[in-house]
């Protein structure tokens, strides 16, 4: 169901955006994200490179958990309760819900 990689930083190899697990797991929002955290690996890998600094790769890591990792997983959390609700009775009876997100059939219905 989604959410951060277990390691943002597996040797040489910086994962960014949607292979870092940064898109959001009910909106699939994720460009900001995506934006952020490959400007900040560009950054690490250059200090790294021209510094001598490896240990840029980890405060590459270190950043992104500190700017994403508390919503992914509240949002994680978030997705698998609704998985709970979604075939519930209440859930189907919600027609404006139903009608307003893309999720839902008739978000498409004319």
């Amino acid at each position: 169901m989604g959410g951060l990689r277990e390691q943002l930083v597996l040797r040489n190899i910086l994962f960014v955006g949607d292979a870092a697990g940064l898109t959001h797991p009910i909106t699939g929002a994720g460009i900001p994200a995506a934006v952020i955290s490959g400007e900040r690996a560009g950054q690490a890998a250059a200090i790294c490179l021209q510094q001598g600094k490896p240990s840029a790769l980890d405060d590459y890591e270190e950043d992104m958990r500190d700017q994403f990792e508390v919503a992914i997983n509240r949002a994680v959390e978030r997705r698998r309760w609704m998985a709970q609700q979604w075939n519930t009775e209440p859930a189907q009876q919600d027609g404006m819900h139903k009608r307003g997100w893309v999720a839902f059939p008739d978000y498409f219905a004319p």
